[in-house]
């Protein structure tokens, strides 16, 4: 069937072709919107910082935090925005609880050290710091790690140090990193049942897909303001002393670390969510039995 066309023998197009013209349209012109908003919201936070954040940090000033990490290079890999701007702030002691050496490839007393320098630099005392050596507590991405052991380890810690506020990963651990995972799924289980102390309350730092993960920051503002309730970000100067941090981890510079540094938001902003009492569905409660 020959294709419609007019006297002059141009190509008349179809519904079809409409519709896709249309659609083009309204995605380039919604992406230009995107970057206009984008653009305009990065610069006012940028000059407003704290007019802007201050509704998304932690309620209730924290004044000692706990921050619960798998590995050694944990804390400014992925953490180092909310240290250093809940550091800013409010200034409250700050705790780091390492749960391994980060022994994987047989590096567990340079990374120990290197643990020590990264998280003085970022102005946390070295006596605030404690690494866990536990056999069952292996630096393995194929490693289950026991809940109940790491949830007695944190309890423990957040009664002799009156904790009021922990930190660390969700249920996906940034990088689906197995030992990562753990940590959520050891806090969730204390707050489940519970067993979590009255006086603290837990926070975990947002995984994000791929895309947000790498984008620049002037793309992923918007998004963190509108989609999490708590939003840390770094300046500049913060930004380098996080790079200065993370420099102390010599034995972890791999080619795709620098990428990493270079590109991850995780380096300029976190996002975080409260874990909230967790209740148990009648089906959930049937299906145990």
């Amino acid at each position: 069937m020959a294709e419609p066309r007019f006297e002059d023998g141009s190509w008349i197009p179809g519904q079809a072709d409409l519709w896709a013209a249309g659609w083009l349209e309204w995605l380039i012109l919604s992406v230009i919107v995107y970057l206009i908003v984008a653009s305009v919201t990065y610069c006012i936070v940028r000059l407003f910082p704290k007019a802007i954040l201050s509704n998304k940090s932690i309620k209730n000033e924290p004044e000692r935090v706990l921050l619960v990490i798998a590995h050694p290079d944990d804390e400014c890999m992925f953490f180092g925005p909310t240290i250093l701007s809940l550091l800013q702030q409010s200034q409250p002691q700050f705790y780091v609880m390492c749960l391994s050496k980060g022994n994987f490839d047989g590096l567990g007393r340079v990374r120990k050290q290197e643990l020590w320098n990264s998280c003085t630099t970022m102005g946390i005392p070295a006596s605030n710091i404690l690494l866990i050596s536990h056999d069952l507590l292996r630096d393995d991405p194929r490693a289950d790690w026991s809940t109940d052991i790491v949830g007695k380890l944190i309890v423990s810690y957040v009664l002799s140090h009156h904790i009021d506020t922990l930190i660390t990963f969700d249920g996906h651990g940034v990088s689906g990193h197995k030992n990562h995972k753990a940590l959520y799924f050891s806090v969730r289980e204390l707050v489940k049942h519970k067993k979590m102390p009255k006086h603290c309350t837990p926070y975990v730092l947002e995984s994000v897909n791929i895309f947000r993960k790498y984008i620049p920051p002037l793309l992923e503002v918007p998004l963190s303001l509108m989609m999490s309730p708590v939003v840390f970000m770094t300046d500049w100067k913060q930004y380098r002393l996080l790079r200065a941090a993370m420099s102390q981890h010599v034995s972890q510079y791999v080619w795709f670390r620098v990428l990493y540094l270079l590109f991850s938001r995780y380096l300029t902003i976190n996002t975080l969510h409260h874990i909230g009492y967790i209740v148990e569905s009648p089906h959930q409660s049937k299906k145990k039995n």
